[in-house]
């Protein structure tokens, strides 16, 4: 049962991922096919510099509107409503600016067209915004390439529809028929604001990510681990003496009050460390099997564990203590 829900879920996910990447797709697409006819507009309509740049205004500014009315829109709805509504409204308006026959129209056509643009640009975004949390890792990244990659088979087909002498309307409608058509196959499919959830595969990207921190930090310790233990083994190359394997015997434990060596005042410091225990080990275990440590020594070593990773090496080569 839980594998079905599972299932059932992954195959939600990839049809709205699949929504959403349609949706930036023929944003793209729409967007790039007027853009790259501005120079035919202005020969249409005769349009100065001046009335360019106020056309070519037209669009941002309005989007700006556009994205900030949609906004309480998408809240009370969900971003999934007002996408289906206002991604075909664009594809229609590409139409309506290839066939506007008078500059009055061809100023209402593109403020239409910037609006709406605005809106979709809003709601295309809070759609990638929810596929990233229902996947639990960043997506947005590729929606914008097929962004772009809408926008250069968009200057494509003008092209293509300038070759073929197509008007400019004929190429516009096209186009947003395209667009109108794939809009309306994947909206459908689009989340729905019951759906902006934090899902299970959220939490498992989240607790993997937690799994790796927890892992990378243990292999961490672990190596610090491995890398004192190999420099106290490093610094007991030198073969025991025989008067030291005398002295042994004569180790009593370490005491808070008892003097240390030079050489373990440094050593002492990691006396808190998980890594004392681990390397008092394997100095317990080669002072064990190199020397035969009597009882005393291996009572110093067992201190060692709760002390200095080294101090059971230097004591056992300082001697008797006084």
């Amino acid at each position: 049962m839980t594998g079905d829900k599972s299932q059932a879920r992954a195959d939600r996910d990839r049809r709205g991922r699949i929504a959403t990447a349609a949706a930036f797709f023929i944003q793209g697409l729409c967007f790039a096919v007027v853009v790259t006819r501005v120079s035919v507009l202005q020969d249409k309509f005769h349009l100065s510099n001046g009335q360019l740049t106020i056309v070519l205004l037209l669009v941002p500014v309005i989007a700006g509107l556009g994205s900030v009315a949609c906004g309480p829109l998408a809240a009370r709805l969900g971003s999934r409503w007002v996408l289906r509504i206002v991604q075909p409204v664009v594809c229609l308006t590409v139409a309506a600016i290839g066939f506007a026959s008078t500059l009055p129209e061809l100023y209402l056509a593109v403020g239409t067209f910037g609006l709406f643009v605005g809106a979709v640009d809003a709601t295309m975004n809070m759609q990638g915004a929810v596929t990233e949390k229902r996947y639990g890792y960043s997506i947005i990244t590729a929606f914008y390439g097929l962004w772009s990659m809408a926008g250069i088979l968009g200057g494509l087909w003008n092209a293509a529809a300038g070759k073929l002498g197509l008007s400019l309307g004929a190429a516009f409608a096209i186009a947003g028929a395209c667009g109108l058509a794939g809009s309306a196959a994947s909206g459908r499919f689009l989340f729905s604001k019951a759906e902006d959830v934090a899902p299970v595969s959220e939490a498992a990207a989240k607790a993997a990510g937690a799994a790796w921190v927890s892992t990378s930090w243990t292999v961490s310790i672990a190596a610090t681990r491995r890398c004192w233990s190999s420099s106290d083994s490093a610094s007991r190359t030198a073969p025991i003496s025989s008067a030291e394997r005398r002295s042994s015997s004569a180790i009593r434990p370490l005491t808070a009050s008892a003097p240390r060596s030079r050489s373990c005042d440094q050593p002492a410091r990691r006396c808190s460390t998980s890594a004392c225990a681990c390397v008092s080990f394997s100095t317990s275990t080669e002072v064990a099997s190199r020397a035969r440590p009597s009882a005393t020594a291996r009572r110093s070593s067992a201190i060692c564990r709760s002390c200095s990773s080294r101090a059971s090496c230097c004591l056992y080569r300082s001697g008797p203590r006084g």
